[in-house]
């Protein structure tokens, strides 16, 4: 009779044993609080409902899935059993009592905090519960081009679920705005129509953001960014004897005409030569942005004649000598040390080839032959097609 009791205690013991062994491994790490109650809960579990210890071994151990994919999940202020249903459903563990036991065991379910967070669909449970307990919240990836205007950045930004897009421009237009970053714009007394706004200093790059942000955090970002970049060439910028705003402007129109690289800096010699003779910039994209309310210097229909020569335009570069009001877009760095760093030339004309390459000139003559064989070539496309 003794020998069947030992052998049943023994059984118990070899059954218990690995669970019990994590328990004290476990507990030792951690700290008092609430362990009375959540050993009580994992032992009821074990012994009474007889749940298999060798289940709860391997669940800790194993993955979900092999494949690394993001998830998003927004944790609310529940119960631990509640959040594993959750995170079950979202594929991010596979056993929801496992799941319990194990954050019990831990004594770590009242540390879980809520909010949204970013989970990997093949992580281990301590790594899910360690994103619970951490409560870094999610981030949203957001790419912002060069050159884009701030209210296509706006557009970008709502389509990442970053901010929404109204909000944002309307802070961007904000008089408060640009007394607060200390926008240094002047309006010509030629062009009182002219409406300063935070154009030219959302820095382009790629950001990452809390979902749902307060436009005022992104901007604030944004800005800072740009001012940034800017610094980097207040000697150059003094020295051409040009406020923050006038370089940041004629950045934004180099950018505009190209984004290669080789060529930003001939043709911010262009411009800089004009400007030294008191020349007409004449350059489209300027006319463009106010032709499409702001929000874009594309044009597809092409620049009539009327546009050319409405002098409505504030930043119409074809009527009004020097560089327009403010900028038309949102440079990178590329075109901001291009409009500081000019190479040394006689250019004062440039037309595209159509390839992305452009012909520099220095007569309006051979500035027009090079006009001649530019729609040479876009003719030659439009028969191929």
């Amino acid at each position: 009779m003794k020998k069947i009791i030992i052998i049943i205690l023994v059984t118990i013991l070899l059954i218990a044993g690995g669970i019990s062994t994590y328990i004290g491994l476990e507990y030792s790490k951690f700290s008092n609080e609430n362990k009375g109650a959540n050993l009580k809960y994992v032992l009821k579990l074990l012994f009474i409902k007889k749940y298999s210890s060798s289940d709860f071994f391997k669940y800790i151990n194993k993955k979900p899935s092999a494949k690394h994919t993001k998830i998003n999940i927004v944790i609310p202020k529940t119960s631990v059993k509640q959040i594993a249903k959750l995170l079950k459903k979202k594929k991010v563990i596979t056993d929801v009592k496992s799941f319990v036991i194990f954050v019990r065991l831990k004594a770590m379910d009242k540390k879980i905090k809520n909010g949204e967070f970013e989970f990997y669909t093949d992580l281990l449970p301590n790594d899910v519960l360690k994103v619970l307990i951490e409560g870094k919240e999610a981030q949203y990836q957001v790419t912002l081009p060069e050159n884009l205007t701030y209210q296509e950045i706006a557009l970008l930004l709502e389509k990442a679920e970053v901010t929404k897009a109204q909000a944002f421009i309307k802070l961007c237009e904000s008089k408060k705005m640009l007394k607060k970053y200390n926008i240094d714009y002047v309006i010509p007394k030629d062009r009182e129509n002219y409406k300063p706004t935070l154009e030219g200093y959302l820095y382009p790059e790629t950001y990452k953001f809390k979902h749902w942000t307060k436009p005022e955090i992104v901007l604030d970002r944004l800005v800072k960014s740009m001012k940034t970049r800017i610094k980097n060439y207040d000697k150059e910028r003094k020295k051409l004897g040009w406020s923050t705003h006038q370089l940041v402007t004629i950045a934004s129109i180099i950018g505009k005409e190209t984004t290669t690289d080789s060529e930003r800096f001939k043709v911010s010699s262009v411009f800089h030569n004009r400007l030294k003779i008191n020349m007409l910039l004449q350059t489209d994209p300027t006319v463009i942005y106010q032709v499409t309310g702001r929000k874009s210097t594309k044009y597809h229909a092409g620049i009539t004649k009327k546009m050319l020569e409405d002098p409505t335009n504030p930043y119409n570069t074809y009527i009004y000598k020097g560089l327009p009001p403010g900028p038309i877009g949102n440079p990178n760095y590329k075109s901001i040390e291009a409009a500081v760093k000019p190479v040394k030339t006689k250019y004062l004309y440039f037309v595209s080839n159509n390839d992305g390459t452009h012909t520099f000139t220095t007569n309006y003559a051979d500035h027009l032959k090079a006009v001649k064989k530019y729609w040479q070539k876009v003719k030659k496309v439009k028969k191929a097609k």
